[in-house]
């Protein structure tokens, strides 16, 4: 008998161990899927426990009673907790896909703002120039241009017969074969002029046109003689005047050859002529 009861308690005691530990590998696996359900991950599904062991000693009515109430639960309440988290994880991700794609419209509307200051301030410019061009060309009167006469072509000897005609008392009027060493002139006129202390000396040449002159020009600058002698040009007339003539017949001389050859082609020159008087 005392063998039969210690192999009974040996029973007891295994099929103890066994449930209990059935009820800890359940309790265990309910408890992952309720932390998996939390953080929506899944889990491997764990291995049923051995049936060789439950084909040996099977669980009590109670304990199986338990267990489905537990595993309806965890299957009724888990599959809401993954739902939730992945819409919580869409609405993050759907914000912040809408928080990169929503400062582009921003700058574009600032890039445009800028194009459209810019051209807001180059057409003002424009205006304002168009304006004040206006305003002075309404007020800029236009002066017409007056079309000059041609200077006349005048020998020597017409300007000569010009001076005694306007009271120039000349004497010792003398004409000189030209071109020569001098001049390269058309013709040469050389007089004296008296009147009262007042006197000098005068050389006239005339040429076939006013650019004809200047070589002669340039010469009498360089040359011994005529370097101290006054030049007086118009048209195609050199008059050169001797440096001891006075101050009075120069400007005499200077006043009849502009009256003669530049004032009546030439509006902006006066047209008097000062009278020269004979002193005594």
């Amino acid at each position: 008998m005392s063998n039969k009861e210690e192999a009974n308690k040996t029973d007891f005691s295994l099929q103890g161990e066994i449930k209990k530990r059935k009820t800890q590998e359940i309790q265990r696996v309910i408890e992952d899927k309720r932390i998996a359900a939390a953080r929506g991950a899944v889990l491997p599904k764990h291995d049923a426990p051995q049936t060789t062991q439950a084909r040996d000693v099977g669980p009590s009515q109670a304990d199986t009673t338990k267990r489905a109430t537990q595993v309806s639960r965890a299957v009724s309440t888990s599959p809401d907790r993954p739902a939730r988290a992945r819409t919580t994880s869409q609405s993050v991700t759907s914000d912040k896909r809408a928080t990169q794609i929503h400062p582009l419209p921003r700058r574009r509307l600032k890039q445009s703002q800028k194009i459209y200051a810019i051209v807001s301030v180059a057409t003002l410019l424009i205006m304002m120039v168009c304006a004040s061009t206006l305003i002075v060309a309404s007020n800029t009167s236009v002066q017409p241009t007056a079309t000059l006469l041609p200077l006349p072509i005048m020998s020597a000897n017409e300007v000569v017969a010009y001076l005694k005609k306007s009271g120039i008392p000349i004497i010792n009027a003398q004409e000189y074969a030209v071109p020569n060493e001098s001049w390269q002139a058309h013709q040469e006129i050389q007089f004296d002029v008296y009147r009262g202390a007042a006197k000098g000396t005068f050389i006239v040449l005339s040429y076939p046109s006013s650019e004809s002159k200047v070589p002669d020009i340039f010469r009498a600058g360089y040359s011994g003689k005529f370097r101290e002698w006054k030049l007086i040009e118009a048209s195609n007339i050199l008059i050169l005047i001797s440096p001891e003539t006075s101050q009075d017949l120069k400007n005499d001389m200077g006043s009849h050859i502009t009256q003669l050859l530049l004032a009546p082609y030439r509006p902006f020159l006066s047209t008097t002529t000062p009278q020269s008087t004979p002193k005594s």
